[in-house]
């Protein structure tokens, strides 16, 4: 029984759906490195999306995750550890 033409098929095909599922994943998970841009002029903000902003952040709470302790606001140098990946 386990050794038919019938069964045989059906596991090829499985195991050839399976490959290429796992080879679509690959190629679409697949990411390349951003390039670096240059950061705009502080003075083409608006003061109307400024303050958007400050909202946004303060409503998100970053200043938990963007100010190291005794620091300036959003002045970075706060380490999150993370599972699987390198700080840089």
């Amino acid at each position: 029984m386990w050794t038919s033409l019938g069964f045989r098929r059906i596991v090829t095909g499985l195991m050839t759906v399976l490959l290429i599922g796992f080879g679509g994943v690959a190629i679409f998970a697949w990411r390349s490195t951003i390039a670096p841009i240059s950061p705009p002029a502080a003075s083409t903000f608006t003061p109307e999306l400024v303050a958007r902003g400050e909202m946004l952040a303060a409503a998100g709470d970053y200043a938990a995750c963007h100010t190291a302790k005794g620091g300036a606001p959003y002045a970075g140098g706060h380490a999150i550890r993370t599972v699987g990946r390198v700080p840089v």
